[in-house]
């Protein structure tokens, strides 16, 4: 199987145009049936693949901070409620339904983010492939030239969620 049929199969919709632009991205390489003097590959196509692939494709991650926004507002929401639950008799019958109320509410939206994490990880572990993917072809096509593998691993890894660490503190 193509990873570009993977990649379009493991799509999370409501972050679809987050993912790598792979078929962009492939199209770029201009993948000529037999690369000879008539077609070679210049500074130019070099440099704009480079930018496109650093500077807009790795640029398309960083919606990730929403998500850890949301999470640090749910975490201060139940630090908040765990403070205002009665503890005395003078809790009103009111009182107490608020705040089952409003537990229910945060309870809603902590499932809500656990999906979303799920969604991260594997929105995370498809990009990361085809970032690794599109690179390696990069490589093989442009030959000892142009190695773009090293700076894309060292570009990978200083991504937050590109990792395990990078979930920890979400979990």
């Amino acid at each position: 199987m193509h990873f570009g049929t993977t990649l379009h199969e493991s799509v999370y919709m409501p972050w679809k145009d987050k993912y790598i632009d792979y078929s962009k991205l492939k199209s770029l390489l201009r993948v000529y049936p037999s690369e000879d003097e008539a077609n070679p590959w210049t500074e130019d196509d070099e440099n704009r693949f480079c930018d496109e692939i650093f500077n807009t494709q790795l640029e398309r991650e960083q919606h990730v901070n929403a998500l850890k926004q949301r999470i640090d507002s749910a975490l201060d929401k139940l630090k908040e409620l765990a403070t205002v639950e009665p503890t005395d008799d003078n809790a009103t019958p009111q009182s107490g339904e608020t705040s089952a109320s409003r537990l229910r509410t945060l309870q809603t939206e902590l499932d809500e983010i656990t999906n979303e994490i799920r969604e991260l990880k594997k929105y995370s572990n498809t990009n990361y492939t085809g970032f690794l993917k599109i690179v390696k072809k990069h490589d093989r096509k442009r030959g000892d030239r142009y190695k773009l593998r090293p700076m894309m691993q060292l570009s990978l890894a200083q991504r937050p969620f590109n990792s395990e660490q990078g979930y920890s503190p979400l979990l």
